[in-house]
């Protein structure tokens, strides 16, 4: 069973040399030497009990194994212990390790390692002593009770005894003295003030603070349970402290003094809790006022703003916009193109040059009808003249002159075998026939346009593969292959020896591309002259993965013999990888040897492009290095 994420641990590998009877390897064993190895925070526990390993039948065994400095764990820093029949070896197994085969360890002895105490999660948070008291019978508010800890007021003390003015001896002096602040090391008239206020206000920043870590810990004191239970009896007590009612007394004596308490000069400056807390009323309506001003005022412009986010416009420019009714196209010609539009798709109703004739266009009245039998043609006789009838036409069927015979003329029945003069029509004879006035391709020019099925010997050719043509033979690719740059159209010449119908044209992928546009990654087929004689629907889907790539021609080709290239045109991320022949590096390619521009067999176009235009021009696109393979059939 895998571990959690976040446990460190050490693949250990090795090979098991002993054998059962049967001849299979006998388990490997591993525990650890601790007892016990516990992972608190990850909930793991690993037991002394050994941890059968079984090698697979050439004896090759592997496990994952809790690393013994994984952070977390305790204790830390022990040894395992491997059996892999009698013999046991003891092994030190850190994380940094990773992958380690039990051969390359150097033994170590049988350690249990060092226990590190491992703090547990935090506990519930306990009760108040507030609510300890109410579980404990007291009814009343959390004031109440803090008022019940108070006890009544103590006796006032006595009077001190009077005193002042000169004395016969103090502080060591004799004779007459009068005390000043500076004779009995007091402070000067206002530094006590000062000191008090400096005190004051570090002193309730410094409480302010620690009161603030003392309310957050769960259990500050780390007592909450024996504090509870000896508050429960401290309530139950009617005076624990056995000081009551000295206590109310000296309490009341306090409450009367208005000078000197807690050296504090006046306590009348002070602010009473009453008007403390008005205070603080009052701030905290204020700040809850302005808040809510400023929320309302702030909702009330983002419901105004027209898109407050940012994101309530559609601002994909790679999709079309319905409202623009197709006029954010990025190239009309190409669309129509695209939708097999011609010509007169973009001429108007008319009667003049460049305009299309309506369809009950006055001039259309003219035609010849069906029911008038031709007798409505202009001229008979030019009429005979494009229909390419010549004289008999217009002749009956007779014996005379100014006829033709019949089918069955008697004076036809007297046939005659010809005499053969095959000889006569041979080379050198009185009547020679030529290939050309048959029709026929002289020897020279089916030799330039035909190759020999003896001259291929026992080599495969495209129709081996069931194929038309191709570059060359793929089995010559490249290891490697090569990627297409983005935005470049990519010509590969094919020759055709002979006229065919072109379905589809082929590639092959090593390895997909990713991040293809669609609608910009295609291929198609162009004459030697830069035509584009026919294209396939979008490929983006087709070149997101690897393999022999058999693409459909949007319409079947009726090609004559000649020269073609292959189109290929990707726009995308990552470009897949397509199989081509050997280059001899980015400036030239054997492929192109003897070949001038308009006639190479590799070449590519400017970059920038984004579909396969209706014509382009072979002279102006540059030699390229990749001698991608490609066919067609």
């Amino acid at each position: 069973m895998p571990f959690p994420e976040g446990v460190q641990t050490v693949t250990l590998t090795g090979h098991q040399t002993l054998a059962d009877g049967a001849g299979r390897p006998l388990p490997v064993r591993i525990r650890p030497v601790p007892t016990r190895v516990v992972g608190a925070q990850w909930g793991i526990v690993v037991g002394d009990d050994p941890v059968p390993v079984q090698p697979d039948d050439a004896g090759q065994w592997t496990v994952e194994l809790v690393a013994v400095d994984a952070d977390g764990f305790t204790p830390s820093g022990w040894t395992y212990r491997v059996e892999t029949g009698d013999d046991a070896l003891f092994v030190s197994l850190p994380a940094s390790l990773g992958t380690v085969d039990i051969a390359e360890l150097t033994p170590a002895g049988a350690d249990e390692g060092e226990y590190v105490l491992v703090p547990g999660p935090p506990g519930a948070d306990g009760e108040s002593a507030y609510e300890v008291a109410v579980a404990n019978g007291f009814v009343g508010t959390e004031e109440e009770w803090l008022a019940s800890l108070v006890g009544p007021q103590g006796p006032k003390g006595d009077p001190g005894s009077g005193g002042g003015g000169a004395v016969a001896s103090v502080n060591g002096l004799t004779g007459d003295v009068v005390l000043d602040a500076a004779a009995v090391g007091a402070d000067p008239v206002g530094a006590s003030a000062a000191a008090e206020a400096g005190a004051v206000s570090t002193a309730a920043a410094d409480a302010t603070a620690k009161v603030a870590a003392h309310v957050a810990a769960v259990d500050p004191h780390g007592d909450r349970a024996a504090a509870a239970s000896a508050l429960a009896g401290h309530v139950a007590a009617a005076d624990p402290h056995g000081d009551r009612a000295a206590a109310a007394a000296a309490l009341e004596g306090h409450a009367d003094a208005t000078a000197g308490v807690h050296g504090i000069a006046d306590t009348a400056v002070l602010e009473t809790q009453a008007g403390a807390q008005a205070k603080a009323n009052s701030a905290q309506s204020a700040a809850t006022t302005a808040a809510a001003t400023d929320a309302a005022g702030k909702v009330a412009a983002h419901v105004a703003a027209s898109d407050p986010h940012g994101d309530r416009a559609y601002a994909d420019g790679s999709k079309l916009a319905k409202a623009s009714n197709l006029s954010d196209l990025a190239d009309v010609g190409t669309a129509r193109t695209n939708l097999g539009l011609g010509g007169a798709a973009v001429l108007g109703v008319g009667t003049g040059a460049g305009t299309v004739a309506a369809g009950n266009d006055s001039r259309i009245t003219g035609a010849a009808q069906k029911s008038a039998n031709l007798s409505d043609l202009g001229s008979a006789v030019t009429a005979r003249s494009n229909l390419g009838l010549g004289g008999a036409a217009l002749l009956g069927v007779g014996t005379a002159a100014g006829t033709v015979a019949a089918g069955d003329d008697a004076r036809l029945s007297n046939a005659r075998t010809p005499t053969a003069h095959a000889a006569s029509h041979a080379s050198g004879g009185s009547d020679p026939v030529t290939p050309a006035a048959i029709g026929a391709l002289t020897q020279a020019t089916a030799d330039a346009r035909y190759t020999s099925i003896a001259s291929y010997g026992n080599q495969w050719t495209p129709a081996d593969h069931g194929l038309t043509s191709w570059t060359f033979d793929p089995a010559a690719s490249s290891t490697t292959g090569t990627p297409l740059s983005t935005g470049f159209i990519y010509m590969v010449g094919i020759v055709l020896r002979q006229a065919t119908s072109i379905s589809k044209v082929h590639a092959v992928l090593g390895a997909a591309g990713s991040g293809l546009t669609a609608g910009q990654c295609l291929a198609g087929l162009y004459d030697a002259a830069g035509n584009r004689v026919a294209i396939t629907a979008d490929q983006s889907t087709a070149w997101a993965s690897a393999g022999h790539k058999a693409m459909n021609l949007t319409a079947s080709y009726s090609a004559a013999a000649g020269r073609y290239y292959v189109a290929l045109l990707f726009v995308g991320t990552t470009s897949p990888t397509f199989a081509c022949g050997s280059t001899l590096g980015a400036a030239f390619t054997p492929g192109n040897a003897n070949l001038s521009a308009g006639s190479y067999r590799f070449c590519r176009s400017a970059s920038g492009q984004s579909a396969l235009p209706g014509s382009v021009t072979l002279s102006g696109f540059t030699p390229d290095a990749n001698n991608v393979w490609a066919a067609v059939s």
